[in-house]
């Protein structure tokens, strides 16, 4: 249980992290995170210093979570990394919050997500 816990709070953070910050273009229902603690690791990615990230940039920091995700949890990025190529696209991280989100529902639903 405490292993799974820790599992989907960093799941969370990395596939919640991006869209958060990316400002008004951020995708339709990521949660909005205005957490200072957030704000200061995804500002490093931030190069033009506009307050959100661009392609580029975006690209960059889900980079960086990907590796660490893959450093950390080598399971849980196969598990995301759904063609094999070691990196985490738009798409498979897309794939990854829908499948949070289900396993929100199910949790709030009192059914056992696995």
């Amino acid at each position: 249980m405490r292993r799974t816990t820790a599992t989907t709070a960093l799941l969370s953070l990395l596939i919640c992290a991006v869209p958060a910050f990316a400002g008004d273009d951020a995708q339709p229902g990521a949660r909005k995170h205005d957490g200072k603690e957030l704000k200061e690791k995804l500002a490093k990615f931030d190069t033009n210093h506009d307050g959100k990230l661009d392609d580029g940039e975006k690209a960059a920091a889900r980079a960086a979570f990907a590796a660490k995700l893959k450093e950390k949890h080598p399971e849980l990025f196969k598990k995301i990394d759904t063609d094999g190529d070691g990196t985490l696209s738009e798409a498979e991280m897309k794939a990854a919050r829908e499948k949070l989100k289900e396993r929100r529902q199910e949790h709030r639903d009192g059914k056992n997500a696995k």
